[in-house]
């Protein structure tokens, strides 16, 4: 089970983007992950390469960087944490931040469901 997943935010603590925080777009297979807005690369794409009649381009574009150097930001405490994984008595394994001792997976998903919420509300206000 990974430390670290999809849609984490998180910190760079080593390299040319150290410091800088975003979300975790992608994880690749051999322990990378990409962050939104972090680590970014110019590429270089060819005339005909994004379609029938466009002409070349620069890109800016997010390049992958180490698992080992990105640490998770607890979503509770909002501070960066080391990941516990801590198997309940129902057999889940559920993420644990080592500061402040809440479930990092748990937080997540509540706040996704406030989001959802609020959007449900904004959308009866509209009609």
């Amino acid at each position: 089970m990974n430390k670290i997943r999809k849609g984490d935010l998180v910190r760079v603590i080593a390299g040319r983007s150290k410091g800088q925080q975003g979300k975790v777009i992608d994880i690749t297979k051999n322990g990378r992950v990409i962050v939104e807005g972090v680590n970014l690369v110019t590429k270089f794409v060819k005339k005909g390469w994004l379609g029938k009649g466009q002409a070349g381009q620069m890109m800016k574009k997010e390049a992958s960087i180490h698992a080992s150097n990105v640490v998770v930001i607890c979503p509770e405490c909002s501070k960066p944490t080391r990941v516990e994984i801590e198997v309940t008595k129902d057999g889940k394994k559920l993420r644990k931040c080592k500061k402040c001792g809440k479930y990092i997976d748990l937080a997540v998903k509540a706040k996704s469901k406030d989001k959802d919420k609020k959007q449900e509300d904004n959308d009866k206000s509209k009609i």
